[in-house]
């Protein structure tokens, strides 16, 4: 884990808005995926600056004791936002401090499992409850040592 400065970008994609109720959360982002996936969702997407998938947490707002509501929207990073499909949305990642953390292991439990451990040490990380990200890259979908990046907004 490691922290970094990281630079700003949008991305397009579906969006959802859940709450982090472990339960709640894990029904709502297994149907974004599950949409994301089979409307071949990246297809649609103009402009991509790649075909990397980015999933972003934002609009935390607190509801109870630890729990937040957030919206969960899965895309990839675009050049421009122009000739946006009216079915997609658009989601910020803001030039900020960031902690990162890679995720090894069998898919999807390890990415659960590493998100548990992360709502476990909120204290100690001093998150930010601004923007947090997860990074899907080539060898995130691999059946061979799968990886993939969480990003969380933390204060300075």
């Amino acid at each position: 884990m490691t922290k970094q400065t990281n630079e700003g970008f949008t991305i397009i994609g579906l969006s959802i808005e859940t709450t982090t109720d472990s339960t709640t959360n894990f029904k709502d982002l297994v149907k974004l995926w599950t949409d994301f996936k089979s409307k071949n969702i990246v297809d649609l997407i103009p402009n991509k600056k790649d075909k990397n998938i980015i999933c972003i947490y934002d609009s935390y707002k607190r509801i109870n004791g630890e729990v937040y509501e957030v919206r969960a929207t899965v895309g990839c990073i675009v050049k421009t936002t122009n000739d946006i499909p009216k079915s997609l949305n658009e989601a910020h990642v803001n030039k900020a401090i960031y902690q990162k953390f890679n995720v090894t292991g069998d898919m999807p439990s390890a990415i659960v499992k590493k998100w548990e451990d992360l709502w476990n040490d909120n204290e100690k990380m001093s998150r930010t409850f601004d923007t947090d990200y997860e990074f899907y890259g080539e060898k995130s979908f691999s059946t061979e040592n799968p990886e993939m990046d969480i990003y969380i907004g933390v204060k300075g």
